[in-house]
């Protein structure tokens, strides 16, 4: 994309850039894209499938196709089913995995605390001002 750079908006020939001055006094706005109209699948279909009624009583000509695709996505989902995987992919993604495990998730308090130098400053900084805080607060009820 060319940015001019030219806080007129227009080019030195005088020829307008991307918008005329009509567009640019009138804002962007977003195009309302049509959509195809939503398809719905029967009741009786969705019975069907659930197994509550037999293939008989839902096919008729509206419903065929519904019914059609229903099928091939059984039968494929089936097929796949049944794929297995070679043994020598899994012994290939047996000996990727390393030898030990990973040390199970554990309490807050049971952890390394690892600080930098910057980091202990400002630790020590806080809890320097919440003593100094807490100091002034017993004294002023002291008095």
């Amino acid at each position: 994309m060319h940015h001019d750079m030219n806080p007129q908006g227009n080019r030195p020939d005088g020829e307008e850039t991307f918008r005329s001055r009509a567009e640019r006094a009138q804002p962007l706005s977003d195009r309302e894209v049509p959509l195809a109209p939503a398809t719905r699948t029967s009741p009786s279909i969705h019975a069907w499938l659930d197994g509550e009624i037999d293939e008989s009583a839902v096919r008729t000509a509206d419903t065929a196709r519904d019914i059609d695709f229903w099928r091939k996505v059984t039968e494929e989902t089936e097929r796949r089913r049944a794929v297995r995987t070679p043994a020598y992919l899994e012994a290939q993604i047996m000996s990727a995995l390393p030898g030990t495990t990973a040390d199970g998730v554990q309490p807050w308090w049971r952890k390394e605390v690892v600080m930098t130098p910057a980091g202990a400053a400002a630790a020590a900084a806080g809890l320097l001002a919440v003593g100094a805080a807490a100091t002034v607060a017993v004294l002023r009820t002291l008095r």
